[in-house]
């Protein structure tokens, strides 16, 4: 790790306390310590001089219009079919969110004590600023946790993929991970930066209660899982929605509702906010591991499994090879299938989401699909009765296996159908 100080705005100590501190053993995604992910990734850390003011994002403004245009069309689509329970949970999710713009306000006013800049891979630390937090005496603290935090912003980063920067679930992952490295160093800082964190008043603050889900987690730790496979690609607008008990991380996509909801752990009624939801599940590394292969999807409940499956493929960038195989509906609807001829033929699977389906009870509205630059809603309408028509599950699982052949294997067992990567 090579620390580059040409204004000499840190004493000797400093410098020496923070490289000390970065060798200390810790492992996350195969790294053995903060220095081993600043070395191995190339990335110098540069101490500059100067205060910095934040500025909002357009990320925010954006994503804010975005989804008071989504629950404008929700409102329209309900007074159609008043009766739609699942578009009413929808839109009362999506209602504006009084906290919101004031997490906006806030943001403008936090400190800037250092950053990640991915173009020219490097972390910048600014010591003039930390001097002006907690009267100039917490210098050593801040210098330890700023980095923590801007390295785990630096092991985010995938250089080669186009994945937007998304504040409202990187930074609280930030901030877990830091936090996660003071814990797991046994360092005398980590009761301080847990409340640093836990009183701020933007996003940032989730990163707490990610770590006290970890603390309350046994065996697998998908909490810590999560932080060390978050390198998917997320899609442009997802937002932390607070409601009581509860924190909704919505997901939209470029076309229809396309909100996925998958929280980490259980909410509780005492607290305003209590967890940052995940996605998507499930997480390879927290599979289980069999004789043939590795356990990557198991359900009780067809519709559910089929679910699983295509937000699996998706998230391991799998999903696009379906696309060969999708073939136009009869009488020139939106509805497509998925066939092969003489090997399987799931007409209906899919409906382009270019026009809302008619009737939204037969497809998981809340989720969309994007398989080559097209967006689809999938069926929830399985069967497994032999029948030659309809969405049977059977013609699925052999789709599975032909297309992605030596990869993946579908089986049921015990009353589960579970999906194996071999």
């Amino acid at each position: 790790m090579k620390i580059i100080d040409s204004k000499s705005l840190l004493t000797s100590a400093q410098l020496y306390h923070v490289q000390s501190c970065a060798a200390k053993p810790f492992q996350l995604g195969g790294y053995s310590s903060l220095e081993n992910i600043l070395s191995t990734l190339d990335v110098d850390v540069i101490i500059e001089p100067g205060i910095l003011k934040r500025t909002i994002p357009s990320f925010f403004n954006d994503a804010l219009k975005y989804w008071e245009e989504v629950a404008t069309r929700i409102q329209k689509e309900i007074e159609k079919n008043k009766l739609n329970e699942e578009l009413k949970r929808v839109f009362e999710i999506l209602q504006p969110n009084p906290n919101f713009p004031q997490g906006m306000f806030y943001w403008t006013k936090m400190p800037l004590r250092g950053l990640y800049d991915p173009v020219e891979n490097v972390i910048k630390l600014y010591p003039d600023e930390m001097k002006e937090e907690y009267d100039g005496m917490r210098m050593d603290e801040l210098l330890v946790s700023t980095l923590a935090h801007e390295t785990m912003h630096a092991y985010f980063n995938r250089p080669r993929h186009k994945f937007a920067y998304i504040p409202t679930v990187e930074e609280p992952l930030a901030e877990f991970g830091m936090l996660l490295y003071l814990y797991e160093t046994d360092s005398e800082y980590y009761d301080w930066a847990y409340d640093d964190v836990s009183g701020k008043h933007t996003c940032y603050k989730y990163g707490a209660n990610l770590m006290d889900q970890y603390l309350k987690e046994s065996p697998l730790f998908p909490t810590r899982q999560y932080l060390e496979n978050f390198k998917f690609k997320l899609p442009a607008y997802p937002i932390l929605i607070g409601k009581p008990g509860e924190v909704v991380l919505l997901t939209p996509k470029k076309k229809g509702l396309g909100v996925d909801e998958f929280p980490i752990g259980k909410a509780t009624k005492k607290k305003s906010y209590t967890l940052l939801p995940i996605m998507p599940p499930p997480l390879p590394s927290s599979a289980t591991v069999v004789t043939k292969g590795t356990i990557v999807v198991q359900e009780t409940f067809r519709r559910q499994f089929v679910l699983k499956v295509f937000i699996y493929l998706e998230s391991n960038v799998l999903l696009g090879k379906l696309f060969p195989y999708i073939k136009n509906g009869k009488g020139g609807t939106n509805r497509k299938a998925l066939q092969n001829t003489g090997n399987f033929n799931l007409t209906g699977i899919l409906w382009d989401c270019s026009i809302f389906p008619p009737d939204t009870r037969r497809w998981f509205i809340d989720y969309v699909f994007d398989i080559d630059d097209m967006e689809y809603f999938l069926s929830n309408q399985w069967m497994d009765n032999g029948k030659k028509t309809g969405l049977q599950i059977d013609k699925f699982i052999k789709m599975i296996n032909y297309i992605y052949p030596g990869k993946f294997e579908i089986q049921k067992k015990d009353g589960k159908y579970i999906m194996i990567e071999l």
